[in-house]
């Protein structure tokens, strides 16, 4: 998991997409402390992270919890469900 000052680093940093797969990482174990810092950010940049998030969808990774963070409110999420 990315440890506090990593995360902050993220979500002040005007370059995050090359930090989205931690970002998304992230939000694996919805119950994480700070998934829920993460997926209010996604929420906000959901155009730049819909073709990550349903590359995601489309395998077959047994690790990525898709119900949680369908749960945990990520739009992108409700978009290729």
């Amino acid at each position: 998991m990315i440890n506090d000052a990593r995360l902050n680093f993220i979500l002040s940093s005007k370059e995050y997409l090359p930090y989205l797969p931690e970002l998304l990482e992230g939000i694996q174990d919805i119950n994480w402390p700070n998934a829920y810092r993460i997926v209010e950010f996604l929420n906000k940049h959901d155009v730049e992270v819909a073709p990550h998030v349903k590359t995601i969808l489309l395998t077959e990774d047994t690790v990525w919890k898709i119900l949680d963070a369908y749960r945990a409110g990520l739009k992108v999420v409700k978009k290729y469900r």
